[in-house]
């Protein structure tokens, strides 16, 4: 990550962000269980998690809850962005790339094509609260600031392991990941919980 401060939680004891970073906050060469996702709908588990390939971008072709679909980034309507706002960009270059953006928005962003060269270039600004499935991308700018996660799909960033410079915030968050799934509806396709069984739904919490 070059000179970016790196912080976070281990063992309950936190660590601030800090250059070069605790080695308990960070981990390398990690194996994902069931091996590692080759698509969005992968990332959100797959058809046993009632993700079946295609899932996501149904959800935003139907417009619910201000989701959309594209196949070019003019085409994006609304700020912020909110629901399921899937970008299936050409798979030829620069036709691939979504670059210099406003990432003002939650819920769930996908920038994907079926090359897996979808490429998210040069996030300027904004605060993106929710999870980011990318197949590249390259530099969180200074006024970027996203909470939640970012999920890259490809094996081979285009920049290597740099995908940020300046000062861009990309800072980890189970409470706003928690809240993209519950305010798009994904939550109720993960979590089975049974008829008469009811939610209780934690707000806020310390970790």
């Amino acid at each position: 990550m070059g000179t970016s401060d790196l912080g976070g939680t281990h063992l309950q004891t936190d660590y601030v962000p800090s250059h070069p970073a605790d080695p308990n906050v960070i981990l390398e060469n990690q194996v994902w269980l069931g091996g590692f996702p080759g698509s969005p709908d992968l990332v959100m588990g797959g058809p046993t998690k009632g993700f079946p390939e295609g899932t996501l971008k149904s959800i935003a072709q139907s417009g619910i809850n201000g989701s959309q679909y594209v196949t070019n980034s003019s085409s994006l309507t609304g700020n912020p962005l909110s629901g399921v706002t899937y970008l299936e960009l050409p798979t030829n270059n620069p036709h691939n790339q979504w670059k210099d953006m406003d990432i003002t928005g939650s819920g769930v962003l996908v920038i994907h094509n079926s090359a897996k060269t979808a490429l998210m270039k040069n996030l300027l600004s904004g605060t993106f609260k929710g999870i980011i499935i990318v197949d590249d991308l390259i530099h969180v700018q200074e006024l970027a600031t996203v909470i939640g996660t970012i999920i890259i799909l490809t094996p081979s960033p285009a920049s290597g392991n740099c995908v940020g410079n300046s000062d861009g915030k990309v800072l980890y968050s189970t409470e706003a990941i928690f809240d993209a799934l519950t305010s798009t509806g994904l939550e109720k396709r993960m979590f089975n919980y049974g008829f008469g069984n009811n939610r209780l739904y934690v707000k806020h919490w310390f970790e």
